[in-house]
């Protein structure tokens, strides 16, 4: 057929008379979305043609004006025909095409539990994410959510999602529950930070669905809060190739809701700890922010006169231990025996005998 008719005249007639394209619903829920979109762009570009009885187009025409192939044109006729809601008859060197009636499609009861999803609760309804089809996924394509995800997706990672990526997508919709400009919003933070590997963006957006990450104001504070906070601090320690797991993240929430610290006082004490234990240890970390907050120490100037006045005591504590010792070695001879004021031990033999016979009673 391809090579015979190229070129032919398209003679398309139907008792439909309107200034307008009509299109069947059930075309849309049934053929248009889980077939090739280009195969349902020229059905409808056909349809258009209806209107126009004094304007017989050929292929090439049609192939034109949808920027596409002429044997995507013919193609596409030979589809629907073989779907029986288009005909088509040779006629010379010409296509004679007559629209049919689509079959109305019945609504099964899968698909009105599957339109009522979204209706309801926000929470998540299943611990574990649901199996999508191939035909699920294109059927969900029709909801301007679904596709307002997968195009900014594409727009914000670079590239075209694969069947399984949207399937990842979807699910933060449908079976996370978080709304289309949290999703956005996730999609950004993940690019802003070089993860754009989808396992990782699924594991955010898990973590921000248990969060209750549910709004875009929360979102900003969130990533603020991480980006600000959590990465600032990750990096004075010395840790710049991860993000914090959830110890450490309770460990910096503390320092900063409980204990009221500056990231300054938290950079300082990071610092004390690489010196004093040469690791990023929280635990040891958490000891001296803790210190100085029982201390009212809330500046690094405080916090280094607290060290300074430390080291002066323990100094002078060195200098008087220093001196007794130096006092006792003067009482003694060369020998270390004490020859000035010794008085022997007295010795209470009765109180000796005593506690042996109690070791002996063991």
């Amino acid at each position: 057929m391809e090579g015979d008719f190229f070129m032919a005249v398209l003679n398309i007639s139907t008792n439909i008379s309107l200034p307008y394209t009509l299109v069947s619903n059930d075309f849309i829920d049934k053929y248009m979305l889980t077939s090739n979109s280009t195969y349902s762009i020229v059905y409808i570009y056909l349809l258009r043609m209806c209107a126009e009885k004094d304007f017989l187009p050929q292929t090439s025409f049609v192939a034109e004006k949808l920027n596409i192939l002429e044997s995507d044109v013919l193609n596409a006729i030979k589809f629907w025909a073989e779907k029986k809601i288009l005909q088509f008859e040779l006629i010379g060197d010409d296509i004679s095409l007559i629209f049919l009636d689509i079959p109305k499609e019945e609504k099964t009861q899968e698909r009105v539990v599957e339109k009522e999803k979204h209706k309801n609760a926000k929470a998540r309804p299943l611990k574990s994410k649901p199996a999508y089809t191939n035909e699920e996924i294109e059927l969900y394509k029709s909801q301007p959510e679904a596709m307002r995800i997968f195009n900014y997706a594409e727009k914000i990672l670079g590239k075209l999602l694969k069947t399984n990526e949207l399937t990842i997508l979807f699910s933060f919709y449908d079976w996370l529950r978080l709304p289309v400009e949290v999703i956005e919003k996730l999609l950004d933070y993940c690019a802003s930070i070089g993860k754009k590997h989808f396992n990782y963006i699924e594991a955010v957006a898990i973590d921000w669905a248990d969060k209750g990450i549910d709004s875009a104001d929360r979102v900003d504070e969130y990533t603020e809060r991480f980006k600000n906070n959590y990465l600032k601090i990750l990096k004075f320690f010395g840790i710049t190739d991860r993000v914090p797991i959830d110890k450490e993240i309770a460990f910096m929430d503390r320092w900063t809701d409980d204990y009221k610290m500056s990231l300054e006082m938290i950079k300082e004490a990071c610092s004390i700890t690489i010196m004093n234990t040469s690791s990023a240890s929280f635990s040891y970390a958490d000891t001296i922010l803790k210190n100085w907050k029982d201390q009212n120490i809330n500046t690094v100037k405080d916090a280094e006169n607290s060290k300074k006045e430390f080291k002066e005591t323990k100094k002078k504590n060195e200098n008087s231990v220093a001196g007794k010792k130096q006092n006792k070695k003067n009482k003694t001879g060369n020998n270390g025996n004490k020859v000035i004021n010794y008085t022997g031990r007295e010795w209470d033999f009765d109180k000796i005998e005593e506690l042996e016979r109690e070791l002996l009673k063991k």
